[in-house]
Order: C-alpha cells, then structure tokens, then sequence
C-alpha cells in the first residue's frame, strides 16, 4: 500500500498481530511511503484516526472482506467473523503520470531503489533517478552545513 503521510517529521506506527501484541513497526517518512499491504493492515488500526483526517493518506485503496468460520473447540459453537483487509495499486499499475507525481513526493532512499528495480516503463525510471540524486543530494547537502556549523563552534 503506497501512503502519504503529510507531516514534516517521522511516524512510527506499531503494527498489531493477533490478541493486539505489537510484532513489528511501520515507519513513515514524510511524502510517499511503499509498505506491504500485509504489514499495512496490522498497522491500520493505530493510523486510523491519522487517516479519517487526511494526516495519513492511503492511495488507491481497495476494501476487501472475508467472512471466517471457526468452530470454539470447547463449546462446539460455529462462529462467524469478517475480516476487513486493504490493498492498494502498485506503482507499476499507475498510470505515467500518477507514478511521476508519486515519486516526486518520496523521499525514502530505499523505496525509490527498490521502484527504481521493479519498474521498466522508461519515463519513470528516470523520475526515479532524478529524485534520487536530488534526495541524495540533500542529504550531502544537510551533512555538509552540519559539518560547518560544527566547525565554527
């Protein structure tokens, strides 16, 4: 699920596994973020206020639902439950311009090389690298005004 969260600093998300232990985290950086749709649902729950106001924003989100039988072992009772589930479209599944505007709202050096792998349409490949080489640049940039600012202390 690709999903934008719109604040300038970082969120953690705890992701919840089954009787609401948290087993891993999720990690949004500001702009655009790729997270496994897996890894996503067992989030969603703590992001749900973040996304009823527009603060996390999921792109192209599917609602699934299952309905589940389980029998209680004890009992013999048959229950039924249903489980909702998100999906969301893949950068390879957007149309051009979707995926250039996509990728020039992330900021994630790790999700752009692992698009940068996954995508063979030219045209975002190149809005890749150049989005790239501009976070990157960033970052060099940051490193050395805090090497100066260092240096005059």
């Amino acid at each position: 699920m690709i999903v934008e969260w719109t604040k300038d600093r970082v969120n953690v998300i705890p992701c919840l596994g089954s009787g609401g232990l948290i087993v891993s985290k999720v990690v949004l950086l500001p702009g655009f973020n790729d997270i496994p749709d897996d890894q996503w649902n067992q989030a969603r729950i703590n992001a749900k206020d973040d996304i009823d106001r527009k603060i996390i924003v999921e792109v192209s989100p599917e609602k699934k639902e299952e309905k589940i039988k389980a029998k209680d072992p004890k009992s013999g009772i048959e229950t039924e439950t249903t489980v909702v589930s998100y999906t969301g479209k893949s950068l390879k599944k957007m149309t051009p311009t979707e995926a250039e505007d996509i990728v020039k709202g992330t900021f994630n050096l790790m999700t752009l090389k692992k698009w940068n792998k996954a995508e063979s349409r030219d045209s975002i490949k190149a809005a890749i690298m150049n989005q790239i080489d501009m976070v990157e640049k960033y970052g060099e940039d940051q490193a050395k005004q805090k090497n100066t600012s260092k240096g005059n202390e």
